[in-house]
């Protein structure tokens, strides 16, 4: 039987902005499905089958039933959960990004990637088509796509995302600043784009508290 979430979505489109798509199409673009969990921005929570991929700017997320498959976008979810083929949790949440070629600010499906009650880190996929700079036998333009991951700081109390730099690392635990600028100093770290290296930091100011 649908569930009553999903019937819910089928009755209210107004309430959510999905659009219905055709299963077979859909198998033919998205393959890994996993079992999870979706929060819609009603408050509903749906279990259910999903796959996510990033090849729109902002993601999109599918979700089905036994009888409906839908795609959802970050104008109807609030977060999902799913743990992937390999047993790797993976959580997701629909954040606004500043856009830096319009300056305006839009929603995406930021990943979570590490936090601790004060910072955490998520991550934004990217795909691009670029070309490979030579002919295939066919006489076309052979292309690859390439994949970027875009990283951000949260400030967990405020809600506040920021770039992920060292400036704004710091200025996250700047009331520790003493403490925390002693430790990078006496571990040789350099909080340039490796993440292990931010993580180490976050994990000492947390015990600071």
């Amino acid at each position: 039987m649908i569930s009553r979430v999903f019937l819910l979505l089928l009755l209210c489109p107004s309430q959510i902005g999905w659009s219905q798509v055709n299963p077979k199409t859909l198998e033919k673009k998205f393959t890994d499905w996993v079992t999870g969990y979706v929060v819609l921005v009603t408050g509903d929570t749906i279990h259910c089958e999903m796959t996510y991929s990033p090849a729109v700017s902002e993601g999109m997320l599918q979700v089905k039933d036994e009888f409906t498959t839908l795609a959802l976008t970050v104008k109807d979810v609030k977060t999902f959960y799913y743990v992937d083929s390999k047993n790797r949790p993976h959580r997701f949440y629909a954040l606004s990004v500043l856009d830096e070629s319009t300056s305006m600010k839009r929603e995406h499906f930021l990943e979570y990637i590490y936090g601790n009650p004060y910072v955490a880190i998520l991550s934004r996929r990217t795909l691009e088509l670029k070309s490979r700079n030579r002919q295939q036998p066919s006489g076309n333009q052979g292309y690859r796509v390439s994949q970027t991951d875009v990283n951000y700081l949260l400030n967990v109390i405020s809600g506040q995302l920021s770039e992920f730099n060292e400036k704004e690392a710091l200025a996250l635990m700047i009331k520790k600043a003493d403490e925390v600028n002693a430790y990078i100093k006496t571990n040789h770290i350099r909080l340039k784009k490796d993440l292990d290296d931010y993580i180490q930091v976050f994990d000492y100011f947390a015990k600071l508290q």
